[in-house]
Order: C-alpha cells, then sequence, then structure tokens
C-alpha cells in the first residue's frame, strides 16, 4: 500500500487541474482532460483507433449525459485520465473517473451512481496495454488524483471487448458476482440457453398477445425513445408505489439523465429502445445500451395488471435477445443483480471485479465506517428488537 499512498498528497496540497502531460514513474504519462466537452470528449475516443474496446457506459455519449445530468447532483467533477507510454501520443487507456466529498471523505469512482452496470476504462486496440501490469496503470491513475481518500471501482469486467482489462487483474481487485450474461455466439455448452424452457413459453405467450392485439415495436428516433422512457418510468413509478417502495428513477437527475441519452445524436447514441404495444398503451417497454459486442438493457417496466398475465416483461427481453443475436451481437448483460428471471434465460456469472483501495486513514476510517452502518442494517432486518433501539 505504501507505493500507492506515495502519490497522495497531504491536506491542503494543491492540484494541478491542467491539461500538461504527468510522468507517473511508471513508464506511464497522464495527460487529464477535466470536465471535458461533448467535442473533446468525442476526439479523445476516435484517437483510440479503430477497434478500440470499451463497454456501453464509457460511450462519450453515456458520459456527456453523465457530466450533464448526474455529476451536478453529487457536486462531483468529472475528468479523463489519457494514459500514454512515455514518449508517445498515442493512448493506451482512458479512464473517466468521478471526484466527490462524501462528508468529509474524498473519494474517486468511475462513473457509475446507480446508472452504470460496468465501470472500466477505453482500451485501444493496438493491444500495447496488454503489456503494462495492473499496477503500472493503477499508479499512472493515482498520480493524478493526488487529494483523494478512498478509490473505489466497483463492477469492472475482467475483458472488454474480446481485450483484458487490465485494472481487472490489478492484485488487489476482487472478484464478484453482480452481472449474468448470455454468450449470444456461443458454442457448445455456452449455447445452452438457446434450449432453455423460456423460450417455448415465450413463444406461447407471444402468440396469445399478439391475438389480443399487442405488436413489438422497435423505437428508432429520438421522439420515439422520448415516449418509451416516458412510458417506462410512469409504468416503475406506479409499480413501485403499489409495493410501497422508493423508485430511484424518480430522482430529478436520474430522469434527466435518461432522457438525455435518447435525445443523442447519432452515432453518439447507445440506446435502443423496444416496447410491446396495444394501440397507444405500452404494455411492457424496454431500454438498453449497446456499444461493440455488448448489449445491456437498464429499464424495464410492465404496464397494467390485466396484462400481467402473459408475462410481457420475459416476453419483451426475450425478443430482445433474439434481436441482439440476429445482428452479431456476442454478449447479453442483463446487468447488476441477480434476480431468478435473469437464470430462466440461462444466463450465467459475467467476470467482474471490484477495485476498492484506501489511500489514506481517512479512506480506511471511511470503510470501517461503512462496514459498520451495514452491520446495524442487517441487524434491524433480522432482529425487530434491535431497529426500535
Amino acid at each position: 500500500m505504501a507505493s500507492l499512498k506515495s502519490h497522495i498528497m497531504s491536506p491542503g496540497a494543491e492540484e494541478s487541474n491542467g491539461p500538461e502531460a504527468l510522468s507517473s514513474g511508471t513508464g506511464l504519462h497522464i495527460v487529464p482532460h477535466d470536465k471535458p466537452s461533448p467535442d473533446t470528449m468525442r476526439h479523445l475516443w476516435e484517437t483510440l483507433g479503430t477497434g478500440a474496446a470499451w463497454s456501453p457506459f464509457q460511450s462519450p455519449g453515456f458520459l456527456n449525459c453523465f457530466q450533464l445530468a448526474m455529476v451536478p447532483a453529487v457536486r462531483g467533477h468529472l475528468s479523463v485520465l489519457e494514459v500514454r507510454r512515455e514518449g508517445s501520443s498515442d493512448p493506451l487507456l482512458l479512464v473517466p473517473v468521478l471526484r466527490r466529498r462524501r462528508g468529509p471523505f474524498r473519494i474517486a469512482t468511475f462513473p457509475d451512481l446507480g446508472v452504470a452496470d460496468q465501470c472500466g476504462p477505453a482500451i485501444a486496440r493496438a493491444g500495447e496495454a496488454l503489456s503494462m501490469s495492473g499496477e503500472e496503470f493503477l499508479e499512472a491513475i493515482l498520480s493524478r488524483l493526488p487529494d483523494t481518500d478512498l478509490l473505489e471501482i466497483r463492477n469492472m469486467p475482467g475483458a472488454i471487448g474480446g481485450m483484458q482489462n487490465p485494472l481487472a487483474a490489478h492484485p488487489l481487485a476482487r472478484p464478484v458476482i453482480s452481472n449474468l450474461a448470455l454468450d449470444l455466439q456461443g458454442k457448445g455448452d455456452a449455447s445452452a440457453w438457446r434450449r432453455k424452457r423460456v423460450f417455448k413459453q415465450i413463444r406461447s405467450k407471444w402468440k396469445m398477445l399478439r391475438g389480443s392485439g399487442v405488436e413489438f415495436a422497435e423505437c428508432r428516433t429520438a421522439s420515439e425513445q422520448r415516449d418509451l422512457i416516458d412510458d417506462i418510468l410512469q409504468l416503475r413509478q406506479r409499480r413501485f408505489q403499489a409495493l410501497g417502495r422508493f423508485d430511484t428513477c424518480q430522482l430529478p437527475e436520474r430522469q434527466a439523465f435518461y432522457r438525455a441519452l435518447t435525445e443523442l445524436a447519432e452515432p453518439d447514441n447507445p440506446t435502443r429502445g423496444f416496447a410491446l404495444r396495444c394501440g397507444d398503451e405500452t404494455v411492457a417497454g424496454l431500454l438498453l445500451l449497446e456499444h461493440g459486442d455488448m448489449v445491456n438493457p437498464v429499464l424495464i417496466s410492465i404496464g397494467a395488471e390485466n396484462w400481467q398475465r402473459y408475462s410481457p416483461g420475459i416476453v419483451l427481453m426475450g425478443q430482445a435477445i433474439r434481436h441482439a443475436e440476429a445482428r452479431g451481437k456476442r454478449w447479453f448483460i442483463f446487468g447488476t443483480g441477480l434476480q431468478d428471471y435473469k437464470y430462466r434465460f440461462g444466463g450465467t456469472a459475467f467476470p467482474m471485479s471490484d477495485l476498492v483501495v484506501p489511500l489514506t486513514s481517512a479512506g480506511e476510517l471511511y470503510l470501517y465506517l461503512r462496514r459498520l452502518k451495514q452491520i446495524r442494517k442487517d441487524l434491524e432486518a433480522t432482529l425487530p428488537v434491535f431497529s426500535r433501539s
């Protein structure tokens, strides 16, 4: 840990926020881009070259909308760290970083805040990044985060676009099972999902839905996707209210974020929307993000109770899976959470990891307090007497 902490300044030390390259002492240069504009973001990703890899949640369009809608809600600061080999002008990685305060604690994460199912760098296709270790990359990144108590990266995919994610290979990264996925182009055991009983059930339910006047629709235009988002948010609100639960999608910043995503022009728009509709009524709606060989559902909701016996959400998910398969996508990643329906489709664990590194004693205290909070929450859930104390 000492080598990591060597990059952390004492409280009150000043940080340079300019775009100059900074040597990290690892054979890597870091060029920081603070609060990058949409044009800057687009240019940076273009410099990665043909065949570069990133998840849909690190696309320029996603990050631009995140910076616009989500960052102000936490009074944060978004940067993109361009990681180069010394003496080269070509990036190996682009690393988006969100810095913010949680009380007195200074936290650095990848852009997440509950709207990103995967967090990772954008990787140049040239493959040079694979010759560097996760330790070297992390040291380089920390050289531009001198005022940080804790670095916390959740849900890092082990591979992105067929290339190893070097940060996920860091010795401090811990494997987690937080996402299930289908290998849409897999052979042998990887293709077993196609024989799942759920697809036979979907065909039967879909036949009944069509007999009731329901049609499958792809929402292509910004107007169609905007209407879809409004429908999904409204349906979710009704469903959560009926369950007596709060829906985080009702937060103003999240609604603004999803609406901003759907309004992006091509090629920056990573969204794809599908719906089951009966006339003007939305029976089920689904919003996905995609890039490269990955497709990831992010929002789904179903309509009125009279439709629920037809399992419209399962039917729509099945339609989206087949649609992605027909377009040659490799991975259909269901998103965070291990709900039963994902196993019904044959979902298997998609390799992910967390990297949580306290960089100061304050960072260690933050993790300790969070563990205590979780212990109390667990006790309240299992011991009613404790919850009244």
